[in-house]
């Protein structure tokens, strides 16, 4: 039976593991090589998104087979677009619908958590047909090739997509609100 719920700073170790499994088998997919991936660098990035964003993890039989956090900007003026985003999913649970489902349940909380939201952006690598296949069925449209933009593990280069979601659920109030949370999350940080 598989679980959906939001991550938490517990939860680091276990992304972690995944990280190294997915960039095993996966190398291309990711933006980072797994040595430069270390256990603080996930912690901020699941910090990062609890404070400006969202973090969903997916669970299969009680394992941590797949996992979605993206974040805004800590700046007012790109604060309505949803972007650092990471979705990974266990190489041994691809093809079975979990990705489908993790991405909608992300998707659907947005839609009623993170109205602020306007925009989510994902930045694919080329090499990523499976997951572009995904964004593409799940309402992601592509809006820029950026050409040459990562080098692959064997030396050639490939381009990076861009691929932007409209939330319907956006509302221009929500994001003004945003901003005074962001005022006062700034405020207190400094």
């Amino acid at each position: 039976m598989s679980v959906i719920r939001k991550g938490t700073l517990e939860d680091a170790s276990n992304i972690f593991e995944l990280y190294k499994k997915v960039s095993s088998i996966y190398p291309d997919n990711l933006a980072q090589q797994i040595d430069e991936v270390n256990f603080s660098y996930i912690q901020a990035e699941i910090k990062n998104a609890q404070l400006h964003g969202l973090v969903l993890l997916m669970f299969n039989d009680g394992k941590l087979i797949g996992f979605v956090k993206a974040y805004t900007s800590e700046f007012r003026r790109k604060a309505h677009v949803l972007t650092n985003a990471t979705m990974m999913m266990d190489p041994t649970a691809v093809g079975q619908g979990f990705g489908t489902q993790l991405l909608e349940a992300y998707l659907d909380e947005l839609q009623k958590s993170l109205r602020h939201i306007r925009v989510m952006e994902l930045l694919p690598y080329d090499l990523n047909v499976k997951g572009i296949r995904l964004y593409e069925r799940m309402g992601f449209v592509l809006t820029a090739t950026l050409p040459n933009k990562i080098r692959y593990v064997n030396g050639t280069f490939g381009d990076q997509l861009l691929m932007n979601w409209i939330n319907p659920s956006f509302c221009d109030q929500v994001l003004l609100q945003y901003y005074q949370y962001l005022k006062t999350l700034n405020n207190v940080e400094t």
